[in-house]
């Protein structure tokens, strides 16, 4: 009737999650179970009168703590945003994009709230989607979406298994100090580029994979405000042991294309991305630098070379030197 029910959300009695992600009666998607309890969320899909690719839960709630400089934190669920108001005591508010992936339209709405680019990543909105590889790949999205609206958006870093809703019923102070401290988006995400190609840079002969390797790292760094960008970029050179040059080079290119529409490039990074999320490991880094070979010596005066696959070498020849510069 004309009383009906314009949109539905509820989220999956909280007693039947653990922190594996399984049930409390020990069945679980993740290991091959049947989840009995059903989805974590459950939405209605859309209606002539609420679409939920236009919402974004808790916007009005939170409007006068946004005014007041409080920093949005994005979220999975309505129960989550909750949370994070409730923990972030005014300076960190809750959003939840009602069961669905970032949308255009919701990204609009959080761009009055952005940081200018020129600031350094953090001091904008926090993503803070679940510690999976579904969230994983949602704060991917997040990145993309937020960063071509002039946004450095960070990442709310929570413990395996927990959501912050959970973290909250458990300890509130932990969900405030998270907050407190979020950590780099761009970093997780340059982490999670090295391990979707550690295999290949596990080959010292490989040099087509170091160069695939750093150009779907600097398109990650090419969205980084350009007073943070260094730092990264030089971190990329060392654990892929390429020169710096070669990585200043050719992200300097990258920008510029990002520069031209940012809008579009998002878009099409979000989507052409090879990579599935956040890396879940710490140690992703490390294990890449130990997998890469030795790193060739600059010449003094000589172009900065740009990534370029190299044609295959002859048999019995050994690898390991960056491509040739361009002419």
């Amino acid at each position: 009737d004309e009383h009906g029910i314009a949109g539905f959300v509820a989220r999956r009695n909280p007693a039947h999650d653990t922190t594996d992600g399984s049930t409390r009666e020990g069945t679980s998607g993740a290991t091959g179970g049947v989840d009995r309890h059903g989805p974590k969320y459950l939405n209605s899909s859309d209606t002539p009168v609420y679409r939920k690719g236009n919402h974004l839960y808790g916007m009005t709630d939170v409007a006068q703590a946004l005014a007041a400089g409080g920093v949005p934190v994005l979220v999975e669920g309505p129960i989550d945003a909750i949370a994070v108001t409730l923990a972030g005591d005014g300076r960190y508010v809750g959003v939840a994009t009602l069961g669905t992936a970032l949308t255009e339209t919701q990204a609009d709405l959080l761009t009055p709230h952005l940081t200018p680019r020129s600031s350094a990543p953090g001091s904008g909105a926090v993503v803070g989607t679940d510690p999976d590889p579904a969230g994983r790949k949602a704060a991917a999205r997040a990145y993309w979406l937020l960063a071509a609206r002039g946004g450095a958006p960070a990442q709310l870093q929570l413990p395996d298994g927990l959501d912050p809703a959970a973290l909250y019923t458990r300890d509130p102070d932990r969900l405030r100090r998270h907050l407190e401290q979020p950590t780099d988006l761009a970093a997780a995400l340059v982490e999670d580029v090295l391990a979707a190609w550690a295999p290949r840079l596990a080959d010292p002969n490989d040099v087509a994979g170091r160069v695939g390797a750093a150009r779907d790292a600097i398109a990650v760094l090419a969205a980084v405000p350009p007073l943070a960008v260094l730092e990264p970029a030089t971190r990329l050179a060392q654990t892929l042991d390429l020169m710096p040059s070669t990585i200043y080079a050719d992200l300097a290119d990258a920008v510029h294309t990002w520069n031209l529409d940012p809008r579009a490039e998002a878009r099409r990074r979000v989507q052409t991305s090879t990579t599935t999320g956040i890396a879940a490991g710490r140690d992703t880094g490390r294990a890449v630098s130990a997998a890469v070979g030795p790193r060739p010596a600059a010449v003094p005066g000589a172009e900065a070379p740009r990534l370029e696959p190299p044609p295959p070498p002859p048999p019995g020849a050994r690898g390991g030197r960056i491509p040739a510069a361009r002419r």
